[in-house]
């Protein structure tokens, strides 16, 4: 199904959410992490495997999450909280920013990162950070261009390889645009 990408809208996550938010996340990274992840641990990511940990995600409510929408079917969502570094300079963190490949350039994750921000800033938060892959440049160009700035690098094993992860800052959360909920019919 090729989704009609203008006509989307954010919404919080629900329960009934958590397989397709399982299938996106998986989804998102074959698209998004070959030649960057290894292999094995691509094809080793099954929505069905990834479902118990975003139910009980979704069940815990200890961080927000918010899914796009388009036609009826999740085909991104973000989640985030309370930072979960030891030390941290930003007190929220975008944990997860995952959109399906055909749905890239319609504003749909901008909206999904606004919506987030939002709600952490109505939470108390006052900064928020994320960190991207090194080598997934569009993902480090669309948090340059949402005015995040790159801060420290950072080494971590996945799947028997050694991968580097660039922190991206948003320090006032207050001076980010406010979001928008909704694609516009054409």
């Amino acid at each position: 199904m090729e989704p009609v990408l203008s006509r989307w809208h954010i919404r919080p996550a629900a329960l009934d959410d958590a397989a397709a938010i399982a299938a996106v996340h998986a989804q998102s990274w074959r698209e998004t992490y070959p030649g960057i992840v290894p292999d094995a641990y691509l094809a080793s990511l099954d929505a069905a495997r990834l479902l118990p940990d975003r139910c009980e995600v979704l069940k815990r409510g200890e961080t927000l999450c918010f899914v796009a929408v388009v036609e009826g079917r999740v085909v991104g969502f973000a989640d985030g909280g309370a930072s979960r570094d030891a030390a941290p300079v930003h007190d929220g963190e975008l944990h997860a920013l995952y959109l399906l490949a055909a749905c890239h350039g319609a504003g749909i994750g901008r909206a999904l990162l606004l919506t987030m921000a939002e709600a952490l800033r109505r939470q108390g938060y006052r900064a928020m950070h994320a960190w991207a892959i090194r080598e997934n440049l569009p993902a480090r160009q669309f948090y340059a261009a949402m005015g995040a700035t790159a801060g420290a690098e950072q080494a971590f094993e996945l799947g028997g390889t050694l991968l580097h992860e660039i922190h991206y800052g948003w320090p006032a959360l207050a001076r980010l645009p406010a979001p928008i909920q909704t694609g516009n019919p054409s």
